[in-house]
């Protein structure tokens, strides 16, 4: 799994280090805050098959974040 770090220190989940391709703006996680992340495009070019696209059905949707619970006994 791919994770990244917002400048607030959120850690969210992306294969993309950069936002042009999941979000339409040349721009890295690492510079935004976790709330002034984008909301994915509409159709998302898919790596691993030329020419297929994700159609995002489901309009606003924004990147997950990782958080993890640790807890000691």
């Amino acid at each position: 799994m791919d994770v990244h770090l917002t400048s607030d220190n959120v850690i969210v989940v992306s294969h993309d280090d950069n936002l042009t391709r999941l979000c339409g703006e040349n721009v890295k996680i690492a510079d935004l805050k976790f709330e002034q992340l984008p909301p994915f495009s509409d159709e998302i070019e898919l790596h691993f098959a030329d020419g297929i696209k994700f159609r995002n059905e489901n309009s606003n949707v924004k990147f997950p974040k990782l958080e993890v619970n640790i807890s000691s006994k």
